[in-house]
């Protein structure tokens, strides 16, 4: 069996190095289907100064889906990138910045945490997932899969903080 894989690996490895494989670009047709596949709720497309732009929800926490690196609407783009933000009304912007770093220095975060400015009702803070379509890449069910363990994680996160800060504020503990 060992040498089955390596040889199966061997046999992919040689066929991207002689440039046989190329990566899929995604059209924001085949990324909202893959999205419906998935059951992701409410999801809509538009196309925003030429990036096709995807919402949708899930369990109640909207994202967004930006195609970019795109040739035209028909042949697809080469980036994904999804966000998603919530907003903590009680965090100050420091709170938020410390928590940001605290995501992204654990030791396997998925995706990557920041804090966006663009809001006075409080500390808004985002989670994005990026990836570049490469090789033998294309869109498919992993990679909405994998948005949805880094939203939950992200939003898990972000609602123990929420929760630490209450404990806190009542115990008369500073952070």
């Amino acid at each position: 069996m060992r040498y089955l894989l390596a040889t199966i690996s061997l046999g992919l490895s040689f066929g991207t190095i002689n440039g046989t494989a190329a990566a899929e670009p995604v059209t924001i047709y085949e990324a909202m289907q893959q999205l419906r596949d998935r059951e992701i709720q409410s999801v809509d497309g538009v196309s925003v100064l030429g990036d096709p732009l995807i919402s949708g929800q899930i369990k109640g926490q909207g994202f967004r889906l930006r195609l970019t690196d795109c040739g035209d609407i028909d042949t697809g783009c080469k980036v994904t990138a999804f966000s998603a933000c919530k907003t903590v009304a009680t965090f100050t912007r420091l709170q938020s910045l410390e928590m940001a770093n605290a995501y992204n220095n654990r030791d396997h975060p998925r995706g990557s945490m920041y804090v966006n400015n663009s809001n006075d009702a409080g500390a808004v803070l985002c989670v994005r997932n990026r990836r570049l379509l490469q090789e033998e890449d294309r869109f498919d069910m992993s990679d909405v899969f994998d948005w949805q363990l880094t939203l939950r994680d992200f939003v898990e996160f972000v609602e123990a903080e929420e929760t630490s800060d209450i404990v806190r504020s009542i115990m008369g503990a500073s952070r």
